[in-house]
C-alpha cells in the first residue's frame, strides 16, 4: 500500500513537470509575440510622428518636406515598421482574424479606398496608399488582441518620453534644427520635427499619455509622470502651437468629469446637460461668433488661409460628390476640378486640405466620409458608454483612449490626420478604437493580470 501511495505520488509529480513544462513552453511561445507587438508598436509611433530623420534629411528646411530625400527618409523608417508589423501578424494570424472579425467596419472603409483606385485618376498611387492604410489599420486592430491596454500604455509612455528627450536635446544642441526658421513662426521649438504643429500633436499625445499614468500609477511612477507633465506643457508654450495647449488645459477636465460621472446618478445626468449646453455653445461660437472667438486665442479668423482653401476644395468636391478623386490622389489630380490647380493658387503651395474631414470627402466622396463618420461615432458612443458606466467606480487605463479620442477629435478639424497612411494619429485612433470595443466585449481586462495573460494564451 505504501508502494501505491509512493507510485501515485511519484506519477502526480512526473504529471506537474509535464504540466509544468507546457506551461511554461505556452508562456514562451506567447512572449515572443507579445516582445514583438510591443517593439512594432514603438516603431510604428516613432515612425508615425515623422521624427528625427526628415528633419535631418531636409537640414530643418520647411519648403524640402516633401522632396526626395525627406520622402527617402520616411520610406525607410517605415520599411522597417511594416517588416516588424508583418511579422508580428504572421506569428499571431488568429489575433489578426480576431480583429477583423470584431471590426468589419473598418474593413469595408478600406476596401473602399481600395477600389478608389478604380476611378482615380493616379491608379497606382491610391492603391499603394491604400494598401498601406490597410496594413496599419490591420496591424492596429491586431495589437489590441495581442496586448493587455495597461501595457500598451506603458510602450506608449516609453516611445513619448524618448520622443520629448529627443527633442529637448536637439533644440540644445542643435538649434538650427530644432528651432523653426520660417518667417512667420521664426525661433518657435519644433524638437525633432520639420514642422512645429507636428511637435504640438505629439505633445498633446504625450500629455494624454501621461497624464494617464498620473492618475492610475502610485508612488514614484506618478511623481515622474508628474514631471514629464510639466516638461510637456513647457514645450507647449515654447512651440507656440496654442491648440495643443488649449487641449492639454481641457484633458485634466475630463478627467475630472469621468471620476465624477461615477459618483451618483444626479451627477451623471448633471454631466450630461454641462456636454449638451457645450456643444450647443460651440455651434453658437462657430455660426456666430467665431472672429470673436478665434481672437480670443490670438489666431488668425481664416486659420491662416485655411479658410480660402476650404471653400476651393468644397467647389472641388460638389463635382465629385459621391465618390470623390480617389484615396490619397486629389492633390495629384490635373483636372481642371483636382488639386494641383487648387495649389496653383495659392503663394503657399498647399498639399493638404488641413482637416482630415474635408480631405476625406475631396478622396472618397460623401460615401467614404459617412463611412469613417459612423466608425467614429462608434467610437464616441464605445468612449462615452465606458465614463458613464455606474458600475465602474474605478478609474482603469480606457482613461487614456478617451483624451486620447479628444485630442485627435480637436486636431481634426485643422490638420489631417485620421484616415491619412504613414500616420500615426491614424494608428491611434483605430488603436483606441479596436480597444474600446474589444473591451467592451468583455474579452480582455484593461491590465495584464493573470486572468488576462492565461486568456491571452488559450487564444493564441
Amino acid at each position: 500500500m505504501e508502494r501505491a501511495a509512493m507510485r501515485g505520488a511519484a506519477a502526480d509529480w512526473s504529471g506537474f513537470n509535464n504540466s509544468a513544462r507546457r506551461a511554461g513552453s505556452s508562456r514562451w511561445l506567447t512572449l515572443r509575440p507579445q516582445i514583438f507587438f510591443h517593439c512594432a508598436l514603438a516603431i510604428t509611433l516613432f515612425a508615425g510622428s515623422d521624427a528625427l530623420f526628415p528633419l535631418m534629411a531636409t537640414g530643418g528646411d520647411e519648403a524640402l518636406a516633401g522632396f526626395p530625400a525627406a520622402a527617402q527618409a520616411r520610406t525607410m523608417m517605415w520599411l522597417f515598421a511594416f517588416a516588424l508589423q508583418a511579422g508580428c501578424m504572421a506569428m499571431s494570424w488568429r489575433a489578426v482574424a480576431a480583429a477583423i472579425a470584431e471590426n468589419r467596419v473598418f474593413l469595408v472603409l478600406m476596401g473602399f479606398a481600395i477600389a478608389s483606385a478604380s476611378w482615380s485618376e493616379v491608379p497606382w498611387q491610391a492603391l499603394y496608399g491604400a494598401a498601406q492604410l490597410t496594413v496599419l489599420t490591420i496591424f492596429a486592430l491586431a495589437v489590441c488582441q495581442r496586448l493587455p491596454l495597461d501595457r500598451a500604455l506603458a510602450t506608449a509612455a516609453l516611445t513619448y518620453a524618448v520622443l520629448i528627450v529627443m527633442s529637448l536635446v536637439i533644440v540644445v544642441v542643435r538649434p538650427e534644427l530644432g528651432l523653426t526658421t520660417s518667417e512667420m513662426y521664426f525661433g518657435a521649438w519644433r524638437g525633432v520635427f520639420i514642422h512645429k504643429n507636428h511637435f504640438g500633436t505629439q505633445l498633446t499625445f504625450a500629455f494624454a499619455t501621461f497624464l494617464s499614468c498620473a492618475v492610475l500609477n502610485r508612488g514614484m511612477l506618478r511623481w515622474i509622470s508628474i514631471l514629464v507633465l510639466a516638461i510637456v506643457i513647457f514645450c507647449c508654450v515654447m512651440s507656440r502651437s496654442t491648440t495643443a495647449l488649449v487641449i492639454c488645459a481641457l484633458m485634466p477636465i475630463c478627467v475630472g468629469a469621468a471620476c465624477m460621472a461615477r459618483m451618483s446618478r444626479s451627477i451623471r445626468l448633471a454631466l450630461g446637460g454641462i456636454v449638451v449646453m457645450a456643444v450647443a455653445l460651440g455651434l453658437a461660437m462657430f455660426l456666430g461668433g467665431w472672429e470673436w472667438a478665434m481672437s480670443m486665442l490670438g489666431k488668425d479668423p481664416d486659420l491662416t488661409g485655411r479658410g480660402e482653401l476650404w471653400n476651393m476644395i468644397f467647389r472641388s468636391i460638389e463635382s465629385r460628390p459621391i465618390l470623390g478623386f480617389g484615396y490619397d490622389t486629389y492633390w495629384a489630380t490635373t483636372a481642371s476640378d483636382g488639386g494641383i490647380a487648387v495649389t496653383r493658387s495659392f503663394s503657399w503651395s498647399p498639399k493638404g486640405s488641413h482637416n482630415a474631414w474635408i480631405e476625406t470627402a475631396s478622396q472618397l466622396g460623401l460615401a467614404g466620409l459617412f463611412m469613417l463618420a459612423y466608425v467614429y461615432a462608434r467610437t464616441i458612443r464605445a468612449a462615452l458608454s465606458w465614463t458613464f458606466n455606474a458600475r465602474a467606480r474605478a478609474l482603469d487605463a480606457r482613461l487614456w483612449l478617451a483624451m486620447l479620442l479628444f485630442a485627435i477629435t480637436e486636431w481634426s478639424f485643422v490638420e489631417v490626420n485620421v484616415m491619412h497612411h504613414n500616420n500615426s494619429v491614424h494608428f491611434i485612433f483605430v488603436l483606441l478604437t479596436g480597444y474600446l470595443v474589444h473591451l467592451g466585449t468583455g474579452r480582455l481586462p484593461p491590465s495584464g493580470n493573470a486572468r488576462g495573460r492565461a486568456a491571452d494564451i488559450r487564444r493564441s
